[in-house]
């Protein structure tokens, strides 16, 4: 998946994607602006458009 903000590949959290009243969540890291993301989904497809920004290094 890429970063919304600077179009770089992010990573995955090496967690699995936790299950949580009929919603999917799994974290990536963008190494390029330091972002941490979470995305959300009912169906566990995560694409870009269910991100949101949760954190930040730096």
């Amino acid at each position: 998946m890429n970063c919304p903000i600077c179009k770089k590949q992010m990573v995955e959290s090496n967690y699995t994607a936790v299950y949580d009243d009929g919603i999917f969540y799994q974290e990536y890291f963008c190494f390029n602006c330091y972002k941490l993301f979470e995305c959300s989904s009912q169906s566990g497809d995560m694409i870009e458009e269910y991100l949101d920004l949760i954190g930040e290094i730096g």
